[in-house]
């Protein structure tokens, strides 16, 4: 999943900007957290969480 965000394009083929890949991450992200919170996502892996130490977006993925 973070590779998608690492490699995310605009609507003309270019790589979109830092801010932009940031932004659809975090949101990716607070989206699990609050169906965990809220208990709708009672069915995702307990495995999927985000991982800072395993893939930084400025970097490319491990």
């Amino acid at each position: 999943m973070v590779e998608a965000f690492h490699s995310a394009l605009k609507l003309d083929g270019e790589l979109a900007g830092w801010n932009y890949r940031m932004s659809l991450a975090s949101n990716f992200f607070a989206l699990i957290d609050y169906g965990r919170r809220s208990g709708t996502t009672e069915n995702l892996s307990a495995a999927f969480v985000r991982d800072p130490a395993r893939c930084d977006l400025s970097v490319s993925c491990q």
